[in-house]
């Protein structure tokens, strides 16, 4: 889908190069396609942490301690991406 075709406005509606501060930035407005990608992983990211904190709740001893590992393990990307997509306009705009 981002590969250059017919489609690739559906993912980034809009590529522009910005070079106000000197150097050069790629500014992107994201498509209908970028946000339905994105609203399909928050999905599946959560329903994977409901399935996971169940099992949490349930099991005992190492199993625990290795449910609780995947947990905090999806927890990173999951924090960092959401940062990602809350700042994701440039710095300077």
């Amino acid at each position: 889908m981002v590969q250059s075709n017919t489609t690739h406005y559906l993912y980034y509606a809009n590529l522009e190069v910005d070079t106000e501060l000197g150097f050069s930035v790629l500014v992107t407005q994201k498509g209908l396609w970028y946000k339905i990608q994105v609203a399909a992983l928050y999905f599946a990211m959560g329903y994977a942490m409901v399935v996971l904190i169940n099992r949490l709740l349930k099991t005992r001893g190492v199993s625990r301690r290795r449910v609780g590992l995947v947990l905090a393990g999806m927890a990173i990307p999951v924090i960092t991406s959401t940062i990602y997509l809350i700042k994701s306009k440039p710095a300077h705009a």
